[in-house]
């Protein structure tokens, strides 16, 4: 149906070029608007069916019995009550008869859609406040992790400091006795180059006074010839 309507609505209501395509077409979209117009528009399963005439409705009763659908009807003598589910006695031929059944409903229902925004809007007013609540809860509780860490990051910063005026000292004593120690060897290694000195000094002396005494014997050899 909807897509002979698109056809119809998009060709300014011409459905075929071809006049007995167009003939068929046209009646199989009146059977269909007939038959599925007032529901063409449902998108789940009505919660019940009300009907005035289950004679002449007999295939909606077998429909809504199908499918599960509870049926409220207006039952006459000439009716089966058996596949109706919640039976109304009455003469479904008096028009002021169904419109008294009829207003009955419209009252009943209407009641009970009140009731039901009113339990729904309750509802909805409750999950607002609990979520609501929630939300506060687990706000409170990230602002006590939050104070929480900072109190231990303050603890920890603390006593790092305390430790670190405590290595204080004995970094001092290190350090002076690393110069101390540093001093010693400095020391100890200008006494050694100092008498790594005196030592050649006082070899190459002896060497010279060695290479002297040999030329002055060498000058005196011919002297005594």
């Amino acid at each position: 149906m909807r897509q002979i309507q698109a056809v119809a609505r998009n060709n300014n209501g011409v459905l075929s070029p071809h006049k007995q395509e167009a003939s068929m077409l046209r009646r199989e979209l009146a059977k269909l608007e007939k038959n599925l117009t007032g529901i063409a528009d449902m998108d789940q399963r009505p919660g019940c069916v009300f009907i005035v005439d289950v004679c002449r409705e007999a295939n909606a009763v077998k429909e809504a019995t199908r499918l599960g659908i509870p049926v409220v009807a207006i039952v006459d003598t000439n009716a089966d009550p058996d596949p109706i589910d919640y039976v109304i006695p009455g003469n479904d031929d008096s028009v002021r008869g169904v419109e008294l059944v009829v207003n009955g409903l419209v009252k009943a229902i209407k009641a009970a859609n009140d009731e039901y925004s009113a339990k729904a809007a309750e509802e909805a007013q409750k999950r607002d406040e609990e979520r609501k609540a929630r939300e506060a809860k687990e706000k409170e509780e990230r602002a006590a992790r939050k104070a929480k860490a900072a109190e231990d990051k303050a603890v920890t910063a603390e006593k790092a400091a305390k430790d670190g005026l405590k290595a204080a000292p004995r970094a001092k004593k290190s350090g002076v006795t690393n110069a101390v120690k540093q001093a010693a060897r400095a020391a100890k290694e200008a006494a050694e180059s100092k008498a790594k000195a005196d030592l050649a000094a006082k070899r190459q002396a002896q060497a010279a006074e060695v290479e002297a005494a040999a030329k002055a014997a060498e000058a005196a050899a011919p002297v005594a010839e």
